[in-house]
């Protein structure tokens, strides 16, 4: 339910798997409803993630960016890992430990 796409031998399982099951997470935390509840059939390259309007415009964008299907697409993917999630607007009130 919270695994990425390309688990289970569709693709290459790199540390992207773990942003899209933290997006899942959030996504679940932040709508009362699950991701596989919202998308029953699964999410493909082609899918419109659907989250509700009272879902704020910064965790609206954290959701996107998690939930790519694209593992190389996904927030953190890049070389910059956590750090790039970590300065995302949703966490903006939040003191990281450095």
């Amino acid at each position: 339910m919270y695994c990425a796409p390309e688990v289970g031998g569709i693709g290459e399982e790199t540390v992207a798997c773990d942003w899209w099951s933290l997006g899942a997470i959030l996504f679940e935390l932040l709508t009362g409803k699950s991701l596989h509840q919202c998308h029953p059939a699964g999410i493909s390259r082609h899918t419109f993630l659907s989250i509700p309007e009272f879902v704020s415009e910064e965790a609206r964008s954290l959701l996107q960016q998690l939930l790519q299907y694209n593992p190389a697409e996904r927030l953190g993917a890049g070389g910059s890992g956590a750090e790039d999630i970590k300065s995302h607007p949703f966490f903006s009130c939040v003191t990281w430990p450095t």
